[in-house]
C-alpha cells in the first residue's frame, strides 16, 4: 500500500447501517456474557402455546395462540461501556513494566493562504513505566514523517515542488496555563517535515510530561471519586485551554487517561474511566467499527461544544474482547472530516525493557 492510500485508510470514516449496529452490539454482549446476555434482545421471535393435557388436545389444535415477543431496544452506549468496564477490570496487571505504545496523527493545514492544502503528521511514542519503586523507566519516540491527506493535497504538494519541509498556516486558539489565558502562546506557526526520523530511546527521567498535574497513579477506582479528580484537573487548566461544558471536560480528561497515559493506569482505574463515561449524557453507540490500523471494536461518539460556540466530535473505539481502548478519532465538526487520531498500539505488562 502506497503512502497516499495508507493516509486515506487511516482517515476513512465508514458508516454502518442500523442492522450492522444492532448486530455489532449483539456480538459484543455475547462475547462478554454468553448467549444469555443477548438472547432477550432478538426481536420478532414467535412461540406456540398449546394445551398440554390429552383431554383438550383436539381443542388446543384449534385455539393455538401465536405469541409475538416484542423486539427489545438495541444495547445502549451505557450498557456497552459497562461491559467494557467489566472486561477491563478482569485484566491482570503483572510484569516489571507497564508498557504503552501510541501512534498519533494530526491533520495540519500548510502552504499559503492563497494555496492551502493538508498534510497528516504522524509520530509514535512508547513508555515503559516500572511497577516497582526504584526501578528505571524508559521512553522512546519516532517521527514517521508527514504526507498529503488526499489526492488534491498531493497534487498541491507536488505543484509546490514536493518540499521536504512545508510551512504550516498559522493557527489561533486559546491556551491556558495555571488557569490563566496566554494570548502570546495562542498562535502556532511551524514547519511540517515529510522525512521520517529514527526512533530514539532514553531514560524515562528525561521525558517532559505533556499533562502536568494529572498523576494517574493516584486516580481512584471509584467512579464518583474519579470524576471529581478529573474535574479538579480540568478546572485548573489541565487541558491547556477552555472547555465550556462540564460533560465535555470529563470526556476529554477520560480520553487523556485512556490514550495519553503518563504513568501506569491500572485495569481497575481504566474500568472506572469507562463507568464515568457511561454516565455522561450525549454519548452514543455506533456499533462495530475499525480503527486506523484495521482493528475491530465497539465505537462510541460524542458531539459537544468546545469553546465560544465551536462544536467538535470525537469517537472512541474499544476492543470488545479485552476492554482495552484501541483508538480515538477527532472530527472538525459532527459528520465532518477527521482532524486527528490516537491509536493505542500496545498496553501490556512486560518484564523486559526496550531492546
Amino acid at each position: 500500500m502506497d503512502e497516499l492510500k495508507l493516509i486515506e485508510t487511516v482517515l476513512a470514516e465508514p458508516r454502518a447501517t442500523p442492522e450492522e449496529l444492532a448486530a455489532g452490539r449483539d456480538r459484543f454482549l455475547r462475547s462478554a456474557y454468553g448467549d444469555a446476555a443477548s438472547r432477550h434482545r432478538r426481536g420478532g421471535r414467535v412461540r406456540w402455546a398449546v394445551g398440554g393435557m390429552a383431554a383438550v388436545a383436539a381443542l388446543a389444535a384449534l385455539f393455538t395462540v401465536l405469541v409475538v415477543v416484542p423486539a427489545a431496544e438495541p444495547a445502549s452506549a451505557r450498557e456497552l461501556l459497562l461491559v467494557a468496564a467489566d472486561r477491563s477490570a478482569a485484566d491482570p496487571a503483572r510484569g516489571r513494566y507497564t508498557h504503552y505504545r501510541v501512534e498519533r496523527g494530526t491533520v495540519i493545514e500548510v502552504g499559503s493562504a492563497e494555496r492551502p492544502y493538508r498534510m497528516l503528521e504522524r509520530r509514535v511514542d512508547a513508555w515503559w513505566y516500572p511497577t516497582a519503586a526504584g526501578d528505571d523507566g524508559w521512553y522512546s519516540f519516532a517521527l514517521l514523517g508527514a504526507a498529503p491527506v488526499g489526492e488534491q493535497d498531493a497534487a498541491a504538494w507536488r505543484a509546490a515542488g514536493s518540499p521536504a519541509r512545508v510551512p504550516s498556516l498559522c493557527t489561533r486558539g486559546k491556551v491556558h496555563i495555571d488557569g490563566k489565558e496566554r494570548p502570546d502562546l495562542a498562535t502556532e506557526c511551524r514547519e511540517v517535515d515529510t522525512r521520517p526520523a529514527k526512533e530514539r530511546t532514553g531514560p524515562l527521567g528525561g521525558y517532559a510530561r505533556s499533562h502536568p498535574g494529572l498523576d494517574v497513579t493516584r486516580l481512584s477506582a471509584d467512579p464518583a471519586a474519579l470524576r471529581e479528580q478529573l474535574l479538579t484537573w480540568t478546572r485548573s487548566g489541565g487541558l491547556g485551554g477552555p472547555i465550556e461544558d462540564e460533560t465535555a471536560q470529563v470526556w476529554a480528561a477520560a480520553l487523556t487517561v485512556l490514550f495519553q497515559p503518563e504513568g501506569p493506569v491500572s485495569p481497575q482505574v481504566r474500568a472506572a474511566v469507562y463507568r464515568v463515561m457511561a454516565d455522561l449524557p450525549g454519548v452514543t453507540s455506533q456499533g462495530e467499527a475499525r480503527d486506523p490500523h484495521g482493528r475491530t471494536g465497539q465505537a462510541f461518539i460524542r458531539d459537544g461544544e468546545v469553546w465560544e460556540g465551536a462544536t467538535s466530535s470525537s469517537r472512541v473505539i474499544i476492543d470488545q474482547g479485552t476492554g482495552l481502548p484501541l483508538a480515538v478519532q477527532d472530527f472538525e465538526r459532527p459528520g465532518g472530516p477527521v482532524t486527528g487520531y490516537t491509536v493505542l498500539l500496545a498496553a501490556t505488562s512486560t518484564d523486559g525493557p526496550p531492546v
